[in-house]
């Protein structure tokens, strides 16, 4: 699967690894690496695993074609940190029924 060389290269740089650190930690020499970060050659599907697993992302958005998993987890932790704000001082009772509701909501 074909990356986009400009996420995986601002990935890579936002986890503060060198391209020779995660050669190692994928398996792959860092020449590589440096071929994926350059568009010349495509990782194979288990070690585009191994680099998102690595780097905290998805493949899909290393492939370019999902959100920005960063930006989607910020809102997703606002959203968390909202709820437990608002619950403060609830009951086991009510949490469970605002679990229900949120849950209902979201399938």
């Amino acid at each position: 699967m074909r990356i986009n060389t400009q996420r995986f290269q601002e990935e890579l740089l936002r986890s503060g690894l060198k391209q020779k650190d995660l050669a190692e930690m994928v398996g792959v020499t860092e020449v590589t690496i440096s071929r994926y970060a350059n568009g010349t050659r495509e990782p194979k599907r288990a070690n585009l695993l191994k680099i998102a697993n690595i780097l905290n992302t998805t493949t899909d958005y290393l492939a370019g074609i999902d959100i920005d998993y960063h930006d989607y987890h910020a809102g997703y932790l606002n959203v968390v940190n909202d709820i437990r704000a608002y619950a403060k001082g609830w009951t086991t009772a009510q949490k469970r029924e605002l679990i229900i509701l949120v849950s209902d909501f979201i399938q």
